[in-house]
C-alpha cells in the first residue's frame, strides 16, 4: 500500500481519528492545568504563612486566629486561578478562557496592589501635605486598588467575549472601580476650601464599593442561570472564583457575631 503524506490513515475509522486528536488537545492542557495547581498552592500556602505573625500574638481569641488565618488562605487561592487564567487567555490571546469566575479572583490582585503602594505610609508618623501618614495611607491603597480595579474590568468589558448578564457585570463593576477613582482627586481639589469634605467623599468609597457588589451580585446570579440553562462549559477556576468569596462573605459574617 502506498505511504500516504503525513502520515494519516485515510482507512482509519473517524471514532479513532476523534480518539487522536482528543488525546492531542488533552497533552496541550496538562501542562497548564500542572501549572495552575502549582501557582495555586504556592499562593495559598504563601499567603497562609504571611498571616502566621498575625495571628501569632497571645491575645488572639482561637476562633478569631482559624477564620483569619482560613481568609488569607481562600485569598492566595483566588489569586492563583486568576493569575494563570489571565496569562493562559493572554499568551494564546483567547480572552474566551478568561471566564467570570476568573474575573473575580483576579480582583484579589487588586487588594494586593492597593496594599503594596499604602506600605510607603504604614507605621509612620506625623503628617504628610498636611495629611495624617494614617490617611495617606488608606488613600494610597483606595487609589491603586481602584486604578487596578479600572484596567481588570475595562479588559474584561472590551476584550472578552461573553454572554450579556456577565457582560453587564464587568460594566457594573468598571463603573464602580471608575466612580470610585474619581472622586479621590475631586475630594483633593476640593480639601482646599473644605478638609472634611475629603473625609467624607473618601469615607463614602465602601459604600460605593458595596452598591457596586450588591448590583454586580444580581448579574451573576442571572449569569450562571443563563449557563446552567444553557450547559456553559467552564472550568474549575471559574467555579472557585464565584464559591470562594461567598465562602469568605459567610465566614466574615459568622465570625463577627462569634467573637
Amino acid at each position: 500500500m502506498a505511504e500516504v503524506p503525513g502520515g494519516v490513515n485515510p482507512y482509519a475509522p473517524p471514532s479513532n481519528l476523534g480518539d487522536d486528536a482528543g488525546r492531542s488537545a488533552a497533552g496541550r492542557g496538562l501542562p497548564w492545568l500542572i501549572a495552575t495547581l502549582v501557582v495555586v498552592v504556592v499562593c495559598a500556602l504563601g499567603a497562609a504563612v504571611l498571616s502566621v505573625p498575625h495571628v501569632a500574638g497571645p491575645y488572639a481569641p482561637a476562633a478569631g486566629r482559624v477564620v483569619f488565618l482560613a481568609l488569607n488562605t481562600i485569598f492566595g487561592t483566588l489569586l492563583g486561578f486568576g493569575l494563570t487564567a489571565a496569562v493562559k487567555a493572554a499568551l494564546r490571546r483567547d480572552w474566551r478562557l478568561f471566564m467570570p469566575g476568573h474575573w473575580r479572583a483576579l480582583e484579589t490582585l487588586t487588594v494586593l496592589i492597593g496594599i503594596m503602594a499604602s506600605l510607603p505610609w504604614r507605621g509612620q508618623p506625623g503628617f504628610t501635605i498636611g495629611i495624617s501618614a494614617f490617611f495617606m495611607e488608606q488613600l494610597a491603597s483606595e487609589t491603586a486598588r481602584n486604578i487596578a480595579g479600572v484596567a481588570l474590568y475595562a479588559t474584561v468589558a472590551f476584550l472578552t467575549r461573553e454572554r450579556i448578564w456577565w457582560k453587564v457585570y464587568a460594566w457594573v463593576w468598571l463603573v464602580s472601580y471608575l466612580a470610585s477613582l474619581l472622586q479621590i482627586p475631586i475630594a483633593l481639589y476640593n480639601a482646599r476650601a473644605d478638609v472634611w469634605l475629603l473625609y467624607l467623599i473618601v469615607g463614602a468609597l465602601p459604600w460605593i464599593s458595596a452598591l457596586g457588589a450588591c448590583v454586580g451580585t444580581l448579574f451573576v446570579v442571572m449569569g450562571v442561570v443563563g449557563d446552567i440553562r444553557d450547559k456553559v462549559p467552564r472550568d474549575v477556576g471559574h467555579y472557585a472564583g464565584l464559591i470562594l468569596p461567598i465562602v469568605t462573605y459567610v465566614m466574615i459574617v459568622i465570625a463577627s457575631v462569634m467573637l
